[in-house]
């Protein structure tokens, strides 16, 4: 068995698949896709969102407060690599900030536990049950990181 997250992960990871390749091939790589689609879809269904409000809130005090080249009206940046802008008044955004937080306190609190659960349950083991293949029936060339994804899941019997 395998997490819910490696589930969610192999899925994207086949649809990225490139190449042409023999029959027996093909439709085992397309009936794992149908499965794992399904999957992801569960998956994502349970996935918490946090308010909109809120956010769209927080990103107009942020951008209220951040400093701008005169010229060109792009925010300046205090730290690029971290995404930090330069603030003109920190003391009234801090302020701001803070009623914010408050107003939304229990949204946020309540997207957190969401989110803690969430994670609990792509933590969890999965019971989907994924099409295996006869190791005869691989392509004579096949890239090293799909082989190894179809070793990790074992979907490969040897013969």
């Amino acid at each position: 068995m395998k997490l819910r997250k490696d589930i969610f992960d192999l899925y994207f990871f086949l649809r990225n698949v490139q190449g042409s390749f023999p029959t027996k091939f093909a439709y085992f790589i397309s009936k794992n896709l149908e499965i794992l689609e399904k999957e992801t879809k569960e998956i994502e269904k349970k996935r918490p969102v946090p308010d909109p409000s809120y956010e769209n809130e927080r990103i107009a005090i942020i951008e209220k407060y951040a400093e701008r080249d005169p010229e060109t009206k792009q925010i300046i940046w205090a730290d690029t690599e971290k995404g930090e802008p330069k603030f003109t008044n920190i003391e009234e955004l801090k302020a701001e900030m803070k009623t914010l937080f408050e107003t939304h306190q229990a949204k946020i609190e309540e997207f957190k536990t969401l989110s803690i659960e969430y994670d609990q349950y792509m933590n969890s083991e999965s019971n989907v049950t994924l099409y295996t293949i006869l190791e005869s029936n691989l392509p004579k060339e096949i890239q090293q990181n799909l082989m190894n994804k179809l070793v990790e899941f074992k979907l490969i019997i040897s013969e």
